[in-house]
C-alpha cells in the first residue's frame, strides 16, 4: 500500500514508493539493423519507464519510510528501461545514451524539504537523460492521491494509519494459516480418501483462522481497503491463507461483450480468510451475497448498482469489527467498474453468486441481510 505522505493532495515521490512514470514516448535511439549497412544504425522510437525505487540524490535528513525523498532539480531516477535495444554507437539521438536518468520537470510550489520543492504523483518527468535535456516529451509520474475532504474512505484510511503503523510491517499482524497438505492425488487414487479427510480437517481450521484475524485491529482496518485480484495473489496485500474475494463476482460479467473492458485480475476484492467460498470468512461473504442474489435479482440479472450495494453490505456483515462504511466500499467498487460498460445506459449484469448448500447457514444469512 501507499506511504501516505502527501503534498497538495498528491503522494510525495520517494525511494520507498511504488510509483512509476510508465511508457514515456517517444524515446528515439539508434538501433543496430539486422543487416548493418549504415554504422550509425536506425532511429527507432521506444517507450521508456522509470521507477521510484531507483531514486538517487534525495533528501538527507527528511525520510519517508526510512528512505530518501525526491527533490526538485537535485534528485533523479538513476536509470530507465525500455530502450535497451537502442544500442548502436550513438544510442539516444539527443543524449547519446540509453537507459538514462529520469528527471522531474514539475513539483509542488509550496511544499519543501531541506529547502527544495518535493515532487509528487502526476508531476511530469522526462526520460533517458545524460544531462539536460532528456530524450522524451514530459510524461506523468503516477503514484497515489491523498485522503481529501470529500473522500468517502477518510475515516477508514485513518484507522489503517493508526492500527498498522509502521505500515510496511503490517504482515506482522497476520495469524498463522492452516498448514498446506499438498495437491490432490487424483480421483481413483488409493490415497484419495485419506487426502480428502485431511483436506476437510484443514478447511475446518480456517474458521479458527478467520476468528484470529477478526481480533486484530490492523487486519480489521485493512478489510476496508479493497485490493485488485492480482494484488491479492502476489503476496503484497493479503495475509498468507487469505484469498481476494470479488464483492461483485467475476462471473457477473461473463458472456456480456459490452462489459469487455472488465478485467477479473484488476477488479477489486477483499482479503478473505479461506481458499474458496466453502470455508472461513470467504464462505460468509458468499452466503450473504447469495441471500441477496436469490431475493433481489430477476431472471438471473440485476443492475450493477444493486450488485454494488449488496457487495458492500456483504463485507460489512462478514466483518462487523472493521467499521467499514457502506459509502466507502461502494465508492471503491464504483471507482473500478464505472465506465467499463461500452453502452449507455449500462446493461444489467449476471446475478452471480455461490454458497454452500447448507439450509441453516443460508437461512441465517437471509435473516441478517434482511430477507
Amino acid at each position: 500500500m501507499a506511504n501516505d505522505v502527501f503534498a497538495n493532495g498528491r503522494e510525495i515521490s520517494c525511494k520507498a514508493a511504488d510509483g512509476k512514470a510508465v511508457a514515456a514516448f517517444p524515446d528515439v535511439c539508434m538501433t543496430p539493423p539486422e543487416n548493418p549497412t549504415t554504422p550509425p544504425g536506425v532511429p527507432v522510437p521506444y517507450p521508456n519507464t522509470g521507477m521510484a525505487k531507483d531514486a538517487t540524490s534525495g533528501s538527507k535528513s527528511v525520510k519517508i519510510s526510512r528512505k530518501e525523498v525526491m527533490l526538485k532539480n537535485k534528485s533523479y531516477f538513476k536509470k530507465s528501461m525500455g530502450d535497451e535495444a537502442g544500442s548502436a554507437a550513438k544510442k539516444g539521438v539527443v543524449t547519446s545514451v540509453n537507459r538514462g536518468k529520469v528527471y522531474f520537470k514539475a513539483w509542488s510550489m509550496d511544499v519543501k524539504f531541506e529547502g527544495q520543492n518535493v515532487v509528487r504523483h502526476l508531476d511530469l518527468t522526462t526520460h533517458n537523460h545524460a544531462s539536460d535535456p532528456g530524450q522524451t516529451p514530459p510524461w506523468p509520474y503516477a503514484d497515489g492521491a491523498s485522503v481529501s475532504v470529500g473522500d468517502p474512505c477518510k475515516k477508514e484510511k485513518r484507522k489503517v494509519q493508526k492500527h498498522c503503523n509502521p505500515e510496511k510491517d503490517w504482515k506482522k499482524n497476520c495469524p498463522t494459516p492452516p498448514p498446506a497438505i499438498g495437491p490432490s492425488p487424483g480421483k481413483g487414487s488409493p490415497a484419495m480418501p485419506a487426502w480428502q479427510a485431511n483436506n476437510k480437517a484443514r478447511l475446518e481450521l480456517f474458521d479458527d483462522f478467520s476468528q484470529a484475524a477478526k481480533k486484530n485491529n490492523c487486519l480489521n482496518a485493512r478489510k476496508c481497503m479493497l485490493v485488485s485480484k492480482s494484488q491479492s495473489e502476489n503476496g503484497k496485500e493479503c495475509c498468507p491463507g487469505q484469498t481476494g474475494d470479488h464483492l461483485i463476482e467475476g462471473a457477473s460479467f461473463v458472456g456480456l461483450p459490452e462489459w469487455g473492458a472488465y478485467s477479473y485480475s484488476a477488479a477489486p476484492t477483499v482479503c478473505a480468510e479461506g481458499p474458496s467460498w466453502h470455508t472461513g470468512s470467504h464462505r460468509d461473504l458468499s452466503l450473504y451475497r447469495h441471500a441477496a442474489t436469490t431475493n433481489l435479482s430477476k431472471g438471473g440479472k440485476w443492475s450493477r448498482k444493486k450488485a454494488t450495494r449488496v457487495g458492500a453490505k456483504s463485507l460489512r456483515m462478514a466483518f462487523p469489527r472493521s467499521g467499514c462504511s457502506q459509502k466507502c466500499i461502494e465508492a471503491q467498487l464504483n471507482n473500478y467498474h464505472d465506465g467499463k460498460c461500452s453502452v449507455t445506459p449500462e446493461t444489467d449484469i449476471n446475478a452471480s453468486s455461490n454458497a454452500p448448500k447448507d439450509a441453516v447457514l443460508n437461512n441465517v444469512a437471509k435473516s441478517l441481510m434482511g430477507f
